[in-house]
């Protein structure tokens, strides 16, 4: 009789952990799933923000300020800025989106840019 009930509790016993092993599985499983889509979000989001600086960099070699970017836009200036800052400040040296840097600074902007922050 002794030996009927350890086989049923070593029986008890390997059902609790064979279940517990698979609900581990299946957590991980879906981890691992909800971990591709946030580097793929976080991905598209780069592409698209870098897709939105370069405009921003098109718009600027108009000689547009980033103020006017802003309103044309609809944006925050801190969010054109923060584009312009991540996107272009940072790129290389050599390329076009580079050049731009400072554009929003040349001195006959200075002044459109002045009026328009004014209330």
């Amino acid at each position: 009789m002794a030996q009927t009930l350890r086989q049923q509790a070593r029986r008890q016993v390997k059902e609790a952990t064979a279940t517990r092993k698979r609900t581990w599985a299946e957590r991980e499983d879906e981890l691992g799933r909800t971990a591709v889509d946030v580097v793929a979000a976080i991905a598209a989001r780069d592409r698209a923000e870098r897709a939105a600086a370069e405009s921003i960099a098109s718009m600027m070699m108009l000689r547009v300020s980033l103020t006017e970017v802003g309103e044309r836009c609809g944006l925050p200036l801190k969010e054109v800025t923060r584009l312009k800052r991540c996107y272009l400040d940072s790129s290389e040296s050599g390329s076009p989106a580079a050049s731009m840097v400072g554009v929003d600074r040349m001195p006959h902007l200075d002044s459109v840019t002045n009026d328009r922050q004014r209330p």
